[in-house]
C-alpha cells in the first residue's frame, strides 16, 4: 500500500502536472464548452481518481518495457479525454494539442536530467537525505523545470498556439501526432527501465558509474534533439497547412477578381453609352424649352460624372479606377490617378485586379472615417523609374499602426484593413519578382511597390 502511495503521488501525479501545464499552454487559445470551470472541476476529480488504477497497474507491471508504455498511454489517453470533455473543438485538434504537450513535457524533463547529472557531477548538487533535503529537491526542480517550460514555450509553444485555428486539420497533422506519442512513449519507457536496472547494476558492484553517467547522458541528449525535432515539425505543418489556407484563400479571391472585373467593365460601358445618349437627347430637347442655361449646365455635369473614363493605357485599369471614381464621388472622396498601365502589362488580368482591387479597398475603408474633407483624398501612381515599375498608392488614416508579423495593422475595431489584403498584395507582388514595402508617417499612410519591368 506505501508502495501504491508513493507511486500515485510521486510518479503518476507529477507526470499528470507537469502534462497539464504544457496542455493549458498549448490549448489556451481553443474555444471552451459552455461550463467550462464546472466541466474541468468534474474531469479533473474523475481523474484523480482514475489514477489510483493506474498507480496500482503501475506498482505491479511498471518494472518492464510494455507495462510502463501501457501506464504512458494510458496517462496520455486520459489527459486526451479531458480535452475533448472541456474543449469545443475537432477531436484532431485536441489530439495535436495533448501530443504537442506531451513532447515538450519530454523535452522539457530531459533537459532537467542533463543539467542535473552534470551539476552533480560538478558538485553543484548536494542534497541530504532528510526531510529538508527532499524540500531543497523539490524546490530546485521545479524552478529548473519553469525556467525550461518558459524557454519552449516561447520557441516553440507559442507559435503554435498562435496558428492552431478551429479550422479542421488534415490526416497528415493526425499522423504527426500520432507518431509523436509513439516515438515519445517508446523511447521513454525503454530508457527508463534500462537505467533503472543499470543503476541496480552499479549498486551491486557490476557496472561503472562513469560508464552509466556517459550513457544517461547520451540517451537525455537524444531525446531532447528528437523532442526539439518533433516540436519543430509541428509547427511546421502548422505553419504549412496556414499557408496553404492563405493561398486558396488568395486562389479564391483571385477568380473572384476575375468575374468582378468583367462585371464591372460591362456595366462601366453600359453606363458611358447611355449617358453618352442621354447628352444628345438632352441637347435636343433644350432647344425647344425654357430651361435656364445654367440649369441645362448643371444637368450636364450631373450626368458628365458617368460619363468621365479614366484612361491608363491598361483597359482592366481603366475599367477598375473608373469604376472606384464612381464610388468616391458619391461619398465624397478625391481619386487621384496618374497611372501609367501599360508599365503593369505583364501582370495577369486576375491578379492586376485582385492587388489593386485590394489596394483601393483598402484606402478607401481608410479615408471614409475621416471627417476633413481635404484628407479625404486617395493618390495612385505608377510611373517607370530606372527601368523598373513604380506603384505609389497614398492615403491618410485614423488610428494608429503596429507591426504584426512584419505587416502593419490598425488599432481599430475591423482588423481587416491591412490584414489579409496587404497579404494578397505582398503575395502577387512577389509572384512577379517585385518588393512591397509599406510606412505610416504621422496620420499618412504609404504603399510602395517596385517591379523589374518585362520588355
Amino acid at each position: 500500500m506505501e508502495q501504491l502511495l508513493f507511486n500515485y503521488w510521486a510518479v503518476i501525479l507529477e507526470f499528470l502536472f507537469e502534462l497539464g501545464v504544457f496542455c493549458a499552454l498549448c490549448s489556451a487559445r481553443l474555444n471552451r464548452r459552455a461550463n467550462f470551470w464546472g466541466r474541468l472541476a468534474v474531469s479533473m476529480l474523475a481523474l484523480l481518481l482514475a489514477c489510483f488504477a493506474v498507480a496500482g497497474f503501475y506498482t505491479r507491471f511498471g518494472d518492464s518495457v510494455p507495462g510502463r508504455i501501457f501506464v504512458y498511454v494510458l496517462l496520455f489517453l486520459l489527459a486526451f479525454g479531458v480535452g475533448l470533455t472541456v474543449f469545443d473543438e475537432p477531436v484532431w485538434t485536441v489530439l495535436f494539442c495533448v501530443s504537442a504537450a506531451y513532447a515538450a513535457q519530454n523535452l522539457v524533463y530531459k533537459l532537467y536530467l542533463i543539467q542535473y547529472f552534470f551539476g552533480k557531477l560538478l558538485g553543484i548538487y548536494s542534497f541530504p537525505d532528510t526531510v529538508m533535503g527532499k524540500v531543497e529537491y523539490r524546490v530546485m526542480y521545479y524552478t529548473v523545470f519553469a525556467l525550461f517550460a518558459a524557454a519552449v514555450y516561447v520557441l516553440f509553444i507559442r507559435r503554435m498556439r498562435d496558428k492552431l485555428t478551429r479550422d479542421k486539420l488534415n490526416s497528415a497533422v493526425l499522423t504527426v501526432a500520432v507518431i509523436i506519442l509513439a516515438v515519445s512513449v517508446i523511447l521513454c519507457s525503454i530508457e527508463d527501465i534500462l537505467f533503472e536496472r543499470a543503476g541496480m547494476s552499479v549498486l551491486v558492484g557490476t557496472a561503472r558509474p562513469t560508464l552509466l553517467f556517459a550513457l544517461r547522458q547520451a540517451s537525455s541528449a537524444v531525446s531532447a534533439v528528437c523532442g526539439v525535432a518533433i516540436l519543430l515539425f509541428l509547427s511546421r505543418t502548422l505553419e504549412k497547412r496556414n499557408l496553404q489556407r492563405e493561398v486558396g484563400q488568395l486562389q479564391h479571391t483571385i477568380r473572384q477578381s476575375e468575374q468582378q472585373y468583367k462585371i464591372s467593365r460591362d456595366t462601366v460601358d453600359m453606363i458611358n453609352i447611355k449617358c453618352h445618349d442621354m447628352k444628345y437627347k438632352l441637347d435636343a430637347a433644350i432647344l425647344g424649352s425654357g430651361v435656364s442655361a445654367d440649369a441645362f449646365a448643371d444637368l450636364r455635369r450631373s450626368i458628365a460624372i458617368y460619363d468621365s473614363v479614366i484612361e491608363t493605357g491598361n483597359p482592366l485599369l481603366d475599367v477598375l479606377f473608373t469604376e472606384k471614381s464612381l464610388y468616391c464621388e458619391s461619398h465624397g472622396i478625391t481619386l487621384s490617378c496618374m497611372v501609367d498601365g501599360g508599365l503593369l502589362s505583364f501582370i495577369e488580368d486576375g491578379d492586376l485586379y485582385c492587388m489593386f482591387g485590394n489596394i483601393v479597398d483598402n484606402a478607401l475603408e481608410a479615408v471614409m472615417g475621416i471627417r476633413e474633407r481635404e484628407k479625404r483624398v486617395i493618390n495612385v501612381v505608377v510611373k517607370s523609374r530606372e527601368g523598373m515599375a513604380l506603384v505609389q498608392v497614398e492615403n491618410y488614416f485614423t488610428g494608429l499602426l503596429r507591426g504584426e508579423d512584419g505587416e502593419p495593422v490598425t488599432t481599430k475595431d475591423d482588423k481587416n484593413y491591412h490584414g489579409f489584403g496587404l497579404r494578397s498584395i505582398r503575395a502577387i507582388v512577389r509572384k512577379y519578382g517585385g518588393e512591397m514595402s509599406v510606412d505610416a508617417q504621422g496620420d499618412v499612410f504609404s504603399l510602395t511597390l517596385l517591379f523589374p519591368t518585362v520588355d
